[in-house]
């Protein structure tokens, strides 16, 4: 998984990023047509909570990626469930650093993407953790789910941010 932050959606297309793909490499060429599977997916941040003024580590080593669609008729409760219960809980869960959520805005896919920056994957075994998915809205929630996603990816590089999309106030 490749996750960039981006200023705005439409950095995506600025002559100086659309010129990227006109001009691969051979070995950019050569590594894109070994990839079984590429999913170009464009969120827009719906935030992210804060238990303390910590600064936040950078480069977390493990990063979860859950995604999920509920039914348009249940979306005020999933979230509801999301900011009220599920990420308080787990961010009590020691190593559990920050989660960020995130809705589609372009691509195919779960509506709603939450990444959970894990300091190791050990906080899966802790009992926070599983009190977290253990509660009852949790339950009722995953009862309804169109469309689940779940991944645990390890850190191998963190980029500089590129020349074209300049700075972010």
């Amino acid at each position: 998984m490749a996750c960039y932050d981006l200023t705005s959606p439409a950095v995506l297309e600025q002559p100086a990023y659309t010129r990227l793909r006109e001009r691969r490499s051979n070995r950019e060429t050569a590594v894109m047509s070994r990839i079984p599977l590429l999913v170009r997916r464009i969120y827009r941040s719906l935030g992210e909570p804060r238990v303390s003024d910590e600064p936040v580590p950078r480069d977390a080593p493990f990063v979860l990626a859950v995604a999920m669609t509920p039914p348009e008729e249940k979306v005020d409760d999933f979230n509801a469930w999301y900011a009220e219960e599920h990420m308080p809980m787990l961010l009590k869960v020691p190593g559990w650093l920050r989660i960020r959520r995130f809705e589609l805005l372009d691509g195919q896919g779960p509506r709603y993407l939450a990444l959970h920056e894990l300091a190791n994957l050990d906080v899966f075994q802790i009992p926070d953790y599983k009190a977290s998915i253990s509660t009852p809205w949790r339950g009722r929630i995953h009862e309804y789910i169109l469309e689940w996603e779940r991944a645990i990816y390890e850190l191998f590089r963190t980029f500089p941010r590129p020349h074209w999309e300049g700075s972010r106030s």
